[in-house]
């Protein structure tokens, strides 16, 4: 629902954020890729243990840990600017809430845009 309003994909976050452990920060440099490859899906829940386990053999593990939170909510809230059209009709549908997962605020501003 998110990605229709330009967020990335779970991929494209995490190979983001994976930039993170890289000596420059390069493409070319990245480790995630084909090792996460299954049935010629990219495996997210893969990608996202292997950036903790970069994370955690750091020596400034809670640092780093933060870094990743930080640099994830500020992608995040840099990309949410307007909801989807799905996302306006969802908060259209007579009902009080909605329960969601995402991290954007996307659903909350269609509530107010309504």
């Amino acid at each position: 629902v998110s990605m229709g309003a330009g967020l990335p994909s779970w991929q494209d976050l995490l190979v983001g954020v994976e930039d993170q452990f890289t000596p420059n920060g390069k493409p070319s440099e990245r480790m995630l890729g084909n090792d996460f490859m299954h049935n010629g899906k990219l495996d997210p829940l893969g990608m996202a243990d292997w950036i903790g386990i970069l994370a955690a053999s750091r020596p400034d593990r809670e640092g780093r840990r933060r870094d990743i939170k930080e640099r994830i909510a500020r992608l995040i809230e840099e990309r949410s600017q307007h909801p989807s059209l799905l996302m306006s009709l969802l908060t259209s549908l007579p009902c009080k809430s909605i329960v969601t997962q995402n991290y954007d605020r996307l659903i909350e501003r269609a509530y107010e845009c309504r």
